[in-house]
C-alpha cells in the first residue's frame, strides 16, 4: 500500500486505528485522497473484507471518483466495496429492510413539488392556525416544508421537540414567549402529521432517504448487523 504521496496529517488519517475520526479540511486540501488510500489501507494491510467497507460521500461526482480511485488501487478493483452518496445508501437499505420500520418496501420518493402537492392536499390533516392565514393557507407550506426538511437534517425526532417546547415552555413569561410556545407546539403537531401522513400513503421525501436509514439502524442492531 503506496502512502508516499501522503502529508504525515494524511497519512495519520489513513492509517488510523479502531475508533471513530473526525477530519477538518477544506476544499482541494486532499479528503477523496484520504479516504481512497484508508480504503487501501485497510483492505490490503489490516485486510479487512470489501464488503465490510462502506464510503459514503454527498455527491455522485465525489462517489464516481472515489469508485475508480479504490478500483485502481484494488488487485481484484472493488468487487464489493460499498460507496456512494449518502441518499443512495440509504435508499438501498430502505428498499430492502423499510418493512422493519413499518413502512412498504416499494415506497415511492416525492419530489420537491410533490412535496408541496403534497402538503396542500392533506393541509386540513396539519392543524395550522398560527400558520394558516385567511387569504391563502397554502402559501406557508413552501416553508413548512423547508423547516421539515432542517428537522431531518438534524435528525430532530418528535420526541426531542417536544422536550424542546417544554423547556421554553416552562420559562414563557411575557405575551411574545408564549405565543412562541405556540407556534412551536403547532410546528411541532405538524410535522407528526407529516411524517404520519406519509407513512399512511407509502412516499417519502428526499430528507427521508437518510432519516429513515438512520432511524432503522438505530432501532434496529439486527438489521445493523446485516448491512
Amino acid at each position: 500500500m503506496e502512502l508516499g504521496d501522503l502529508n504525515q496529517e494524511q497519512k495519520a488519517a489513513a492509517t488510523h486505528g479502531k475508533g471513530p475520526l473526525l477530519v477538518l479540511a477544506g476544499a482541494g486540501t486532499g479528503k477523496t485522497r484520504v479516504i481512497t488510500a484508508r480504503i487501501g489501507y485497510l483492505a490490503l494491510e489490516k485486510k479487512v473484507p470489501l464488503d465490510r467497507i462502506v464510503a459514503l460521500t454527498f455527491t455522485d461526482k465525489a462517489a464516481t471518483e472515489m469508485e475508480e480511485r479504490v478500483d485502481a488501487m484494488l488487485p481484484y478493483g472493488m468487487v464489493d466495496a460499498r460507496i456512494s452518496t449518502f441518499h443512495s445508501f440509504g435508499e438501498s437499505i430502505l428498499g430492502e429492510y423499510a418493512h422493519d420500520l413499518g413502512l412498504p418496501l416499494d415506497l415511492k420518493l416525492m419530489s420537491r413539488a410533490g412535496q408541496i402537492v403534497f402538503l396542500r392536499s392533506h393541509i386540513d390533516a396539519l392543524k395550522l392556525h398560527y400558520y394558516a392565514p385567511v387569504s391563502d393557507p397554502g402559501s406557508y407550506l413552501s416553508s413548512l416544508a423547508t423547516y421539515f426538511s432542517r428537522l431531518a437534517d438534524e435528525c430532530i425526532t418528535s420526541e426531542r421537540y417536544k422536550k424542546y417546547i417544554k423547556k421554553i415552555q416552562q420559562s414563557a413569561k411575557t405575551d411574545g414567549e408564549v405565543l412562541e410556545v405556540a407556534r412551536q407546539t403547532e410546528l411541532c403537531h405538524a410535522f407528526e402529521a407529516y411524517k404520519e401522513l406519509k407513512k399512511q400513503h407509502g412516499v417519502i421525501d428526499f430528507d427521508d432517504q437518510v432519516g429513515l436509514a438512520v432511524e432503522l439502524l438505530e432501532q434496529r442492531p439486527n438489521v445493523l448487523d446485516e448491512v
